[in-house]
């Protein structure tokens, strides 16, 4: 694969440098390549995590936006890959294959997860699906989608609802259907396929076997499949289900080639995503 002429800064920061305060403009996620980061919140004091090599840290910039939930310093020498939301876009413009569908889909999913886990905790039925009026969108052929969304008068949409358009009118990934009452996730095996849906209703259930509806722009076994896990839980189609295919072996093929800034950002999501303690073998 061809590596992108736009690459991600290297920064450096010495011990005890905060890197942003709590409150601060979400605008870049960082990819710890040396050296430990504390997330902590200096209202409380209470220390969020300790993140090393390998870990990542600020998804919030890529997907919402807003602003710093918690402050973040150096309790050694740290050296960090910054991503900017406007730079991580100009590297996928550079990219071709399927890399781009692929992190755009993990940060979905990533967005995703975090909407239901939010519901969960409020007590809130489980499900995830974009609105009335993005799913209109979706239904309009490709091109005049992109047209759309170039245009001021869409500039409202939220960065979920722009991910799911722009892989909706992507000419890299194929679309199927599946029927109603028809198996699109199953727990017998690790996914071969990850899906975006695009139309339709999927449902599956928690841990604690409350069911979860799938809607337009939930994005389903992704994950799991580029770190051959099987599903915890089995997804079947409630209607008609139109998707997009996540070729798995080849979104794994194209994730270890790319760049480390896009490697990166695609580890720590699969990782956020699952609730892994470390990286799967498919992306170290």
């Amino acid at each position: 694969m061809t590596q992108p002429a736009v690459q991600f800064a290297e920064v450096s920061f010495k011990s005890q440098e905060v890197l942003f305060n709590k409150g601060d403009q979400a605008d870049k996620l960082y990819l710890i390549k040396a050296g430990t980061i504390e997330i902590f919140d200096p209202d409380s004091r209470q220390v969020i995590a300790q993140l090393k090599s390998g870990d990542a840290f600020g998804e919030q910039a890529i997907l919402l936006g807003g602003v710093r939930g918690a402050a973040a310093w150096a309790i050694e020498d740290a050296v960090c890959i910054e991503v900017t939301t406007e730079k991580l876009k100009a590297v996928l413009q550079t990219e071709a294959g399927i890399i781009r569908p692929v992190i755009e889909g993990l940060l979905l999913e990533l967005a995703m997860k975090n909407e239901i886990d939010a519901k969960r905790r409020q007590g809130q039925p489980l499900g995830f699906a974009l609105s009335e009026e993005v799913q209109t969108m979706a239904k309009y052929d490709p091109k005049r989608i992109l047209s759309m969304l170039n245009t001021p008068e869409w500039a409202h949409l939220k960065a979920m609802e722009n991910l799911f358009l722009r892989l909706r009118s992507s000419d890299r990934l194929k679309m199927t259907a599946f029927t109603p009452n028809q198996t699109i996730i199953d727990t017998a095996e690790v996914p071969a396929v990850g899906y975006l849906v695009v139309t339709g209703i999927a449902i599956g259930t928690d841990a604690s076997g409350d069911p979860i509806h799938y809607g337009p722009g939930s994005v389903l076994g992704l994950s799991a499949g580029i770190a051959e896990q099987v599903p915890p839980a089995k997804v079947v189609s409630s209607r008609v289900v139109n998707v997009l295919m996540f070729p798995i072996g080849r979104s794994i093929q194209e994730v270890r080639a790319a760049n480390p800034g896009l490697k990166g950002i695609s580890r720590c999501t699969v990782v956020r995503v699952l609730g892994l303690k470390t990286p799967p073998a498919t992306l170290t």
